[in-house]
C-alpha cells in the first residue's frame, strides 16, 4: 500500500526512434503567439541512421489558434518530404488532436478541416505514409526548432 507505479509505457516512448529500413522519420511541432496571431513551424527529417535528411523552420502569419499552427506545421513537413523526393515516410508530432485527425477515416468538420483534408489529399503523393503521435520528449528537435524561431 502506498506504492507509486511509474507508467513505464510513457518512459518506453519518450525518447526519438529511428525508422525501420529505408523510410524517413519526419517530425513537426509549432510554436505559437496569441498576441501576434504568429507560429513558427519545426520540421526535421531524419533516416535509420538518425541522421538529419532535411530540417526546416517556417515562419505563419494570420493562425487563429495552436491547432491551426499544428495543422500548418504537419502540411509544411509534407510538402518539405515531397519537394525532398522521399517516398516512404513516417510523421511524428506531439499533437495528438492533429494526429487522430489524419488517422481518421471520416471528414473533418473542425475548423482546421481544410488543412486536413489537404494534407490527407497529398498521401497519394508517397509510396507509403503514416502518422504518429509521440509525446514531447520523443519530438524534442523540432519542437527546439519551432521555439527557437519563434
Amino acid at each position: 500500500m502506498g506504492e507509486i507505479l511509474k507508467n513505464t509505457h510513457a518512459s518506453k516512448d519518450s525518447v526519438w526512434k529511428p525508422p525501420d529500413n529505408d523510410t524517413i522519420k519526419i517530425n513537426f511541432d509549432a510554436s505559437f503567439s496569441r498576441i501576434t496571431r504568429c507560429s513558427i513551424s519545426g520540421i526535421i527529417a531524419r533516416n535509420k541512421e538518425g541522421l538529419t535528411m532535411a530540417a526546416c523552420t517556417f515562419p505563419w502569419e494570420n493562425i487563429s489558434d495552436p491547432f491551426m499552427a499544428e495543422a500548418r506545421a504537419c502540411l509544411q513537413a509534407i510538402i518539405m518530404a515531397e519537394e525532398m523526393g522521399f517516398q516512404d515516410i513516417c510523421v511524428e508530432g506531439d499533437a495528438l488532436t492533429i494526429i487522430r485527425k489524419l488517422n481518421f477515416a471520416e471528414e473533418d468538420r473542425s475548423s482546421i478541416s481544410s488543412l486536413i483534408k489537404e494534407i490527407k489529399g497529398r498521401v497519394f503523393n508517397f509510396r507509403s505514409l503514416n502518422f504518429k503521435h509521440v509525446p514531447r520528449e520523443a519530438n524534442t528537435a523540432a519542437h527546439a526548432m519551432a521555439k527557437e524561431g519563434a
